[in-house]
């Protein structure tokens, strides 16, 4: 006894008298309420506004753009070393582009699989190109030249690119959760 609301957007939660509100002001009665609000991607702090260079991946018109840039593309930064990051940075590396991870933790995925695991991915992309910087963070961002960006990391190392690739993972819509208590 399921009743789909596509393309609906619940905007209120009331706990008390067990309905959800949507967007268009509609009222659905719930006996028992689950929240999959899904997540945004997080971004590099003090980018506000879009630049050429810099390509986010969430959705299939992402996937999209950044396949249409590799295509121009000589030199890539990619900015995570998690599942997402690494994928991107396999691809690039092996249509000849010269690839570097920035990731601000020692090892690659660290909080999603083990040291063993982590070295063997590290050893796969390492054979194909990739370098690495790891515990290492941007301290420092900006535009170079039209179409290229210049990054400064932590430890004071200049990088130039006309592709970076932020790949620093998600976090949770709680909002609407919030709101409700």
């Amino acid at each position: 006894d399921i009743e789909l609301h596509l393309g609906s957007r619940v905007t209120r939660i009331d706990r008390a008298q067990k309905v959800v509100e949507t967007a268009t002001g509609m009222r659905l009665p719930y006996a028992h309420l689950v929240l999959a609000t899904g997540a945004r991607n997080r971004h590099l702090p003090g980018l506000d506004k879009p630049y050429p260079w810099l390509v986010n991946l969430r959705g299939l018109d992402d996937a999209g753009n950044m396949r249409e840039r590799l295509s121009s593309a000589r030199e890539v930064i990619v900015i995570g070393a998690g599942f997402l990051g690494l994928e991107f940075a396999a691809v690039a590396a092996k249509k000849g582009l010269s690839v570097t991870v920035i990731e601000a933790g020692q090892t690659l995925m660290g909080r999603a699989i083990s040291a063993p695991v982590a070295a063997a991915f590290r050893r796969h992309h390492e054979a194909l190109g990739v370098r690495f910087l790891l515990g290492t963070t941007l301290a420092a961002l900006d535009e170079s030249a039209p179409g290229r960006c210049r990054v400064m990391t932590s430890e004071g190392e200049v990088l130039e690119a006309d592709l970076l690739v932020s790949s620093i993972g998600v976090q949770p819509n709680v909002e609407l959760a919030q709101e409700a208590g």
